[in-house]
């Protein structure tokens, strides 16, 4: 199903102005850049936030998204 751009950002807004991206795992756009975003966002708002560079240099972390 596609989504169109405006009912995309207007769905980010409506949810407390989260990051909307285009991105397409096809073409290798953006998805780094979305997925580093979220789980920033995730670890940030953890009792005791992580930085997100140190776990991706630690893969013994316990982290799922």
């Amino acid at each position: 199903m596609k989504v169109s751009e405006k009912t995309a950002r207007e769905w980010c807004a409506l949810k407390g102005n989260i990051p909307y991206f285009e991105t397409s795992a096809k073409e290798n756009y953006n998805v780094d850049e979305a997925f580093l975003c979220v789980a920033k966002t995730a670890l940030a708002s953890e009792p005791h936030p992580q930085d997100v560079n140190e776990m991706l240099v630690h893969p013994s972390s316990s982290f799922f998204v």
